[in-house]
């Protein structure tokens, strides 16, 4: 059985023809949400093609100059076909307590000095090393996620977060010989809204 999911990638538009011929290169920053991958949003909770719009919009803000470094961006949107065995959608009762079951199992088998923090430094979750034992445990996989984050330079500048979530996230990894099905099936450019620090939400 396969799971299909419509999903968005925003970038600048310069690297929209590198994406076109060579695929996309993964996230590998220590503090990524899910893990190294691939992101997307998909639907769920926000529109996922402005979520992908006012995500690049915060990323090419500069607070220096309070002009954005980009006059457009760029959202690819793509069908992602996944295997139910490699779907590991944490959005389901049933995957969030095998996922708890395996951060258990990982922390008993991690000294102390071993565990880092990820991300915000008040908050120990380690979730992105979590996230990469979980790929190397399964290999290729697709996993889905709500989450809150930060979508205006308003709620970046101020450092605005919740607890509740207010997107819904994806991040693929696969191997060459990947069972993922990827296809990008359009590109769209926006020009960048007229935001500024101090007056947008």
């Amino acid at each position: 059985m396969l799971i299909e999911y419509v999903a968005y990638h925003g970038t600048v538009p310069s690297r929209v023809e590198s994406i076109l011929t060579s695929g996309l290169w993964p996230s590998v920053n220590p503090d990524d949400w899910l893990g190294k991958g691939a992101y997307f949003f998909i639907d769920g909770l926000r529109d996922p093609r402005e979520s992908a719009i006012d995500w690049v919009a915060c990323s090419v803000w500069d607070n220096k100059t309070r002009t954005f470094r980009e006059d457009k961006v760029a959202v690819i949107k793509a069908i992602i076909r996944v295997p139910a065995d490699k779907n590991v959608d944490l959005r389901e009762a049933a995957k969030i307590r095998a996922f708890h079951q395996f951060r258990r199992e990982w922390i008993k088998g991690r000294r102390g000095g071993e565990l880092r923090v990820s991300g915000r430094p008040e908050v120990r979750t380690y979730d992105a090393e979590l996230f990469d034992a979980i790929k190397l445990s399964q290999g290729e996989c697709v996993i889905v996620s709500n989450f809150h984050i930060q979508l205006s330079v308003r709620e970046r500048f101020l450092r605005l977060d919740s607890r509740i979530p207010n997107v819904v996230v994806l991040c693929m990894i696969t191997d060459p010989d990947s069972s993922i099905g990827f296809e990008i099936t359009g590109v769209e450019m926006f020009d960048l809204p007229e935001w500024t620090c101090e007056g947008n939400g």
